[in-house]
């Protein structure tokens, strides 16, 4: 928004969204207040579509607001209708990026306003729509026939009842398991000869899918892929989406009197993750094609995020393989109130997209995953990704070390908190930034977008989090992530620097001894040198209630072991 009253006033309520600080305040404010309403909004579509696979793999049934748009939309929705005395009295021009919007925006505030669509950006995701279409088809296609050639042999063995955990892997962690840790390494040989991660690869480009596999085939844990068993009627299927997707039933709804049926239809159809959805059918036909094969699966263990690839897998297995375990480990630590989409509901549980057991990291998070569906079967399982916690001796002295921890959504954010970090030096001389990327993101690639100035200024890092941590005095992030949450289990302050274009995620629970949200410079300013002036850790918790410890108990038990 320009500052001068004597010309027209900018709100930009696109996808990029560009709010004034007062405006972001109210945003993040409204998007933690109408989360119910918005799952409501969901569970009607969902309720609809009950046994529907390709609605469950949708990005709209994900309710994951990196890959829909509704929950933005009626953000938005709702801060004019809070500000709308404002914009009638001043000169204001409205900027959205779609047309149903544009029309719910003309209903709500009257013909005089001025709102402009942004047509650019139409055929952007127009563009963007056919581009992800293409690279889904040839992507899987190109995986599957690289993963034939890595792997020609079968390992799975259809005489014995096999354990299979959905596992991911990211470049250059092929050597070791980023998401389970040393779980497998606390069994016996005997008990893990039919345990196989069925790995899903991601962040690979086509260029270096083959060094992947070829690197990940040095991995130590038996692994297997989905592609291996599919065939072509598999593929058919999912690419099947592209047209199926456009037949969801989708009813009228209401937001305060306001129809948003065609923005939701406009939302399911948008292609946002075509790639994701496809893949989560993969998911799906596997389990098919595994009982077509007479294979015996006795667990099915799913790293659940509930995202569309869970949804796919989760159904898959409790479909072909309604008597076999099928149960989740829930791997990460944060949980806030205007991301939505981790929480399971019951038009879930009811639709048999969700396991049948979850295994949570600690037990303080059990209240706040049981949100929307407090029927939920919840159990604890080791934290094996966070064990390394209780090692990390924090270095005794004086110190004014800041780390920066990226949190790797989207690289024009990062680039964005690394320029903001640089400007703050000149008022904060005596203090030592350190800027760790986001594992996703190479620092190569960072390197290609940033001046040399910031690197004479700033220590770069891509080193374990647990060496970074042990000097710090204070971590910053551009978004709540795990390191997060480990920070302050540590007796550290967070400072999360909030977003202009877009939700600013901050957990249930939060104080401000611990940590802070900050919209401005000045308010980093302010929150850096009030937490520096501590000379001591700010609390002592209880770090064992939100990362268990290693119990081999729970890890049988989680996979089903007498």
């Amino acid at each position: 928004m320009t500052s001068n009253y004597n010309k027209t006033q900018i709100i930009d309520l696109t996808c990029k969204l560009d709010l004034p600080v007062q405006y972001s305040k109210l945003y993040d404010q409204i998007s933690n207040n109408i989360n119910y309403k918005y799952k409501e909004i969901i569970e009607t579509i969902s309720n609809e579509n009950i046994n529907n696979v390709y609605w469950w793999v949708s990005s709209l049934a994900s309710k994951d607001n990196n890959i829909s748009n509704l929950y933005h939309y009626l953000c938005c929705i709702e801060l004019l209708i809070q500000i709308k005395d404002t914009i009638l009295m001043k000169d204001y021009e409205i900027i959205v990026d779609n047309h149903e919007f544009k029309a719910i925006i003309s209903e709500l505030l009257g013909n005089d306003i001025k709102i402009k669509l942004d047509r650019n950006n139409n055929y952007k995701k127009l563009f963007k729509k056919i581009r992800n279409i293409v690279y889904s088809i040839v992507y899987s296609l190109f995986l599957h026939l690289a993963i034939k050639l890595i792997y020609p042999t079968n390992k799975l063995n259809n005489n014995t009842e096999l354990i299979l955990i959905d596992n991911m892997m990211l470049p250059n962690h092929e050597s070791y398991d980023r998401y389970y840790g040393e779980m497998l390494d606390h069994l016996s040989d005997h008990q893990k000869q039919n345990i196989f991660y069925v790995y899903t690869l991601t962040g690979y480009s086509i260029l270096n899918i083959f060094r992947g596999l070829r690197l990940l085939k040095k991995n130590k844990y038996q692994h297997t892929f989905k592609e291996k068993y599919l065939t072509v009627s598999d593929y058919i299927f999912a690419y099947l989406y592209i047209l199926k997707i456009k037949y969801i039933n989708v009813g009228d709804m209401y937001y305060k009197n306001i129809n948003i049926k065609n923005l939701a239809v406009s939302d399911l159809n948008s292609s946002f993750s075509i790639y994701s959805s496809v893949t989560a059918l993969l998911n799906f036909r596997l389990f098919f094609r595994l009982k077509l094969k007479k294979y015996k699966i006795a667990t099915a263990i799913n790293w659940f995020e509930n995202q569309s690839l869970d949804k796919g897998w989760n159904f898959g297995m409790n479909k072909y393989y309604s008597d076999g375990n099928s149960h989740a480990y829930i791997g990460f630590l944060t949980y806030c109130s205007n991301f939505l989409g981790p929480y399971p509901t019951y038009s879930e549980q009811k639709a048999e997209v969700l396991p049948k057991t979850f295994f949570l990291p600690g037990k303080e998070y059990i209240n706040n995953f049981k949100l929307f569906n407090s029927t939920l079967n919840v159990e604890l399982a080791p934290a094996f990704r966070f064990s390394y916690i209780n090692n990390i001796k924090i270095k005794e002295g004086i110190y004014n070390n800041i780390l920066v921890c990226l949190d790797g959504v989207a690289l024009k954010d990062d680039l964005k908190v690394i320029e903001i970090i640089y400007n703050l030096k000149s008022d904060l001389r005596n203090v030592n930034f350190t800027i760790k990327p986001h594992p996703c993101i190479n620092l190569k690639l960072i390197d290609n977008f940033l001046d040399k100035k910031y690197y004479k200024s700033l220590n770069f890092v891509e080193s374990d989090f647990s060496d970074s941590i042990s000097n710090t005095n204070i971590l910053i992030s551009n978004g709540f992530t795990s390191v997060c949450i480990e920070t302050m289990l540590l007796g550290i302050p967070v400072i999360i620097l909030a977003k202009n274009n877009g939700f600013t995620y901050s957990p249930f629970n939060n104080t401000d001894k611990m940590f802070s949200v900050c919209y401005t410079v000045d308010e980093m300013l302010a929150s850096i040198k009030s937490y520096l002036e501590r000379e001591s850790k700010m609390n002592e918790i209880n770090i064992d209630s939100y990362i268990q410890p290693f119990n081999k108990r729970l890890l049988k038990r989680m996979l089903t072991y007498k």
